[in-house]
């Protein structure tokens, strides 16, 4: 499962890749003072919305077919983008805490589309 800090693995989908799950964790810090997590400690993750760009900056709306939240955990299911095919996509992750008041944005700038 790709940590939303601390992964450096890319993620590969290719034509015809369909609802491919992956499942990203969201830590939270052991103590008050430590930066362990990528959120606050005491806190967990409520919801999360999660959008593709392309290299550009542009949003693409068909990298991301659904996502779920559960337990800290983000469940993309990506489809290759078959509109704007190849290319390098980042993930960008909105993450609703328990607390109700904080969302913390996180990316993920490794998704390549290619034909192997």
């Amino acid at each position: 499962m790709p940590s939303m800090r601390r992964d450096t693995s890319s993620i590969i989908l290719q034509p015809n890749d369909y609802y491919v799950a992956y499942k990203f964790v969201s830590a939270a810090c052991s103590s008050d003072a430590a930066n362990d997590g990528n959120i606050p400690y005491g806190t967990n993750v409520s919801s999360a919305a999660v959008t593709a760009k392309d290299a550009d900056g542009n949003t693409v709306t068909d990298l991301v077919a659904e996502y779920a939240t559960a337990d800290n955990v983000v469940t993309v299911k990506l489809s290759y983008p078959s509109i704007s095919g190849d290319g390098k996509y980042s993930l960008t992750f909105a993450l609703t805490l328990d607390n109700g008041e904080t969302v913390i944005e996180e990316d993920y700038n490794r998704v390549i589309a290619k034909d192997r």
